[in-house]
C-alpha cells in the first residue's frame, strides 16, 4: 500500500511515529510523510520514507491559508495516489478527513489529545466539534490515545462506538528505555516537557519552594522555553524564575535517559494529554511518577502502586504528594518503581501498540 502519514510537523512524525514508520516500511509500505518541515526531517528519510513539505499553523484557522494547503493535499493526492491517510493533530485530521472522504481514500484519524482547542473558549471549544462533526464520518476509524478522550467525541456526536477505538498513546521501547535503581543517595524530582503554560510547570516550579530548606532533594526541570509561542514560557521569564524559586533548568536533550536515570520521581503536571510520553518513558526506566489527574494519565499511574496522581492545577494537592513520596521507605519507592518497570512491559511496549494499531487500520 501506499501509506500516507500527515502531521504537523517532523518532529512529532519523528518523535512518536518513528517506530510505526519503520514498522510498516519493514511489512512492504510504502510511506510518505506530509509536515512542515524542521531539524528531523534528516532523521524521517534516514528511515527510508518519503516526505513532502507543507506549512501550515495547527493550532489556528485561517480560511484563505487553509484553502491553499487544501489544494496542495489534493494535488499531492492526484500525482501520488495515496490507499490509506493516517492523520494525527487537529488540523491534519480536520482537512485530510474531509479530502478523503471526497476522494473515497480509506482514512484512520488518532487524536493524540484535545489540546488547546478545548483547553481554551467555549468558542473555540465549539468552533473545533462542528469542524470534526464535518470532517470524520461513519467510514473513517477514529483512533484515541486515551477513553476520555474518546467518551467526549461520542457524547458530541462526533464519531460512533463501532468506529472508534482506544491505542494508549505511541508506546515506549522498552530496550532503549531500560529499568535502572533508584538512588538512596538524594531524592530528585524531575519535570521533563516543553516550557508552556498548559503542561503546568509553574506548578512544579512553585512546589518546589516548599521544600528550599530540605536536605538531599532537588528539582530539576528539562525542556525548551518557547519564545515565539503565545502559551510559551519565554527565557527571559525563566531567568526571573530562577532567582525565585527552588529548582534547576537544564536545556532540552534528544537523549532523556540520563537526566531520568539520574531522578527519583518523574512529575507530570499537564493539564490535558492524550497519553503522556514522558511519563510512559519514565516509567520504563522505574521511575515512580507523579502526575496531574488528567486522561493521559489515567492507565499509567496508578496510586499507591507506582505513583500519586494530584488534582489538576493545583500546587497545594501536588505539594502533599510530594509529602507523601518523601514519607515513603526507600523500600516502598523501589516497588513502587519496579511496578512502573512491569506497567511499560507488559501494558505500552512499542511491540504490542504498534501491533494494535495496525490491526485497526489495516
Amino acid at each position: 500500500m501506499v501509506i500516507f502519514i500527515f502531521s504537523k510537523s517532523s518532529w512529532n512524525v519523528y518523535n512518536f511515529r518513528k517506530s510505526l514508520i519503520k514498522r510498516l516500511i519493514s511489512d512492504k509500505h510504502k510511506v510518505f510523510i506530509i509536515a512542515k518541515k524542521d531539524k528531523n526531517l534528516k532523521n524521517l528519510k534516514k528511515l527510508g520514507c518519503k516526505f513532502i513539505n507543507l506549512n501550515f499553523e495547527n493550532d489556528s484557522f485561517n480560511f484563505l491559508k487553509d484553502f491553499v494547503v487544501f489544494v496542495k493535499i489534493l494535488t499531492i493526492i492526484k500525482k501520488f495516489k495515496p490507499d490509506l491517510f493516517l492523520n494525527f493533530n487537529i488540523k491534519p485530521v480536520i482537512i485530510g478527513s474531509i479530502i478523503c472522504n471526497f476522494k473515497n481514500i480509506k482514512v484512520v484519524n488518532t487524536i493524540t489529545g484535545l489540546g488547546n482547542a478545548f483547553l481554551g473558549s467555549l468558542l473555540l471549544k465549539k468552533i473545533a466539534i462542528f469542524l470534526y462533526k464535518i470532517a470524520i464520518s461513519d467510514n473513517n476509524k477514529v483512533i484515541f490515545h486515551n477513553y476520555e478522550d474518546k467518551k467526549i467525541f461520542l457524547k458530541e456526536g462526533i464519531s460512533k462506538n463501532f468506529n472508534s477505538f482506544v491505542v494508549m498513546g505511541s508506546g515506549v521501547n522498552t530496550s532503549y528505555f531500560k529499568y535502572s535503581k533508584l538512588s538512596k543517595k538524594k531524592t530528585i524530582f524531575l519535570f521533563v516537557g516543553r516550557f508552556l503554560w498548559n503542561k503546568g510547570i509553574m506548578e512544579f516550579i512553585k512546589a518546589s519552594n516548599h521544600f528550599k530548606n530540605s536536605e538531599n532533594i532537588s528539582f530539576y526541570t528539562i525542556g525548551e522555553c518557547a519564545d515565539n509561542i503565545k502559551n510559551g514560557i519565554t527565557s527571559s521569564f525563566l531567568k526571573s524564575l530562577k532567582k525565585k524559586y527552588n529548582f534547576k533548568y537544564f536545556k532540552f536533550s534528544k537523549d532523556v535517559r540520563p537526566i531520568i536515570k539520574k531522578s527519583t520521581c518523574v512529575v507530570s503536571t499537564s493539564y490535558r494529554e492524550g497519553a503522556s510520553k514522558v511519563l510512559l518513558e519514565s516509567a520504563s526506566m522505574g521511575r515512580p511518577l507523579i502526575s496531574s489527574n488528567i486522561s493521559g494519565a489515567k492507565g499509567i499511574v496508578f496510586n499507591n502502586y507506582n505513583g500519586y496522581t494530584f488534582s489538576l492545577s493545583n500546587e497545594l494537592s501536588l505539594k502533599n504528594k510530594i509529602n507523601k513520596f518523601l514519607n515513603l521507605s526507600y523500600k516502598r519507592k523501589q516497588k513502587m518503581s519496579k511496578n512502573s518497570r512491569f506497567l511499560a512491559t507488559q501494558k505500552f511496549d512499542e511491540k504490542r501498540v504498534i501491533n494494535k494499531y495496525l490491526k485497526i487500520i489495516t
